[in-house]
């Protein structure tokens, strides 16, 4: 009876190779995240220097969510 049970077919799945796999996803998407990072700074800094030119003065994040 066993022999009539259906069988998955194909290689089986590797657990290291679905780990590899996930790995490099995750390093993937990090490499994503620090460059949206890089750049959300240089924003902020590019608007500090013009804040700074104009002479207006920046509220600190905190102190903005309390206003």
């Amino acid at each position: 009876m066993a022999a009539l049970a259906p069988h998955k077919r194909g290689p089986k799945a590797k657990p290291e190779g679905i780990a590899l796999a996930r790995l490099r996803e995750l390093e993937r998407q990090n490499a994503q995240l620090r460059e949206r990072l890089a750049q959300a700074e240089t924003i902020i800094d590019v608007q500090k220097k013009i804040s700074s030119l104009l002479g207006l003065s920046l509220s600190s994040p905190l102190s903005g969510a309390n206003a």
